[in-house]
């Protein structure tokens, strides 16, 4: 069951195209989430545990509130007749292709295509959309881009767009282009400086002077 809204909650973060951001539009979903009726039961999460439905934004009470007494019995009244709906499961049902084109895949000229696989968090479902050519009980016929590829019936639902749509392009497959290597680009010349020039210094570093060496002939002399 944690699982179930988990699933749910998720699609709705990808209705409103929530990212990163995605806390920020955590309030207006829950509000959504407990006010939305049941499709089994007709009632709202925030009907069963209140008594009647949430005043919305931008909508004007009817009434004045009832007393407290008042309220409490009727909510008694209410949650007396109430029966917890049996857990769906959902599994034995999605596994049964149907026998026929269900109405709004037969009459649309362009269909959303279920991304199979992995699906990070946040990120659009379905693909497209994408032109329908030909139709058949088990499998459709789209224009994909410059190709035609046959898809199941079960993974496309239809795509509300205006009459002048034009068709989605299909994702790059493979590995991304290579990049132009980077241009080197030499450093600037340093600024002239201005003014004098400097004088030169010496360097430390000077290379040995030639040493002349002198030779006397000494004649040795007998007294």
């Amino acid at each position: 069951m944690v699982e179930r809204f988990h699933r749910q909650l998720k699609n709705s973060l990808r209705a409103r195209l929530a990212s990163s951001d995605w806390f920020e539009h955590l309030p207006w979903v829950l509000l959504g989430l407990r006010a939305t009726p049941r499709e089994d039961s007709a009632t709202s999460a925030s009907e069963a545990v209140y008594g009647s439905d949430l005043i919305l934004p931008n909508q004007f009470l009817i009434a004045q509130d009832p007393p407290s007494k008042q309220f409490f019995e009727e909510l008694r009244n209410s949650m007396s007749g109430f029966r917890p709906v049996p857990a769906r499961h959902n599994t034995s049902s999605a596994s049964i292709k149907p026998d026929a084109i269900p109405t709004a895949l037969s009459t649309c000229l362009m269909v959303l295509v279920r991304k199979d696989g992995h699906v990070p968090p946040l990120t659009p479902l379905y693909a497209g959309p994408y032109k329908v050519l030909s139709r058949s009980p088990r499998t459709f016929k789209l224009q994909v881009g410059p190709r035609e590829e046959i898809v199941s019936v079960q993974r496309l639902k239809p795509a509300v767009t205006s009459d002048d749509q034009t068709p989605a392009l299909p994702p790059r497959r493979g590995r991304p282009p290579r990049l132009p290597p980077p241009v080197a680009v030499s450093p600037p010349p340093p600024p002239k400086r201005r003014g004098r020039p400097r004088k030169l210094i010496a360097s430390a570093f000077t290379p040995p002077r030639e040493i002349k060496s002198v030779r006397f002939k000494l004649i040795p002399t007998f007294i």
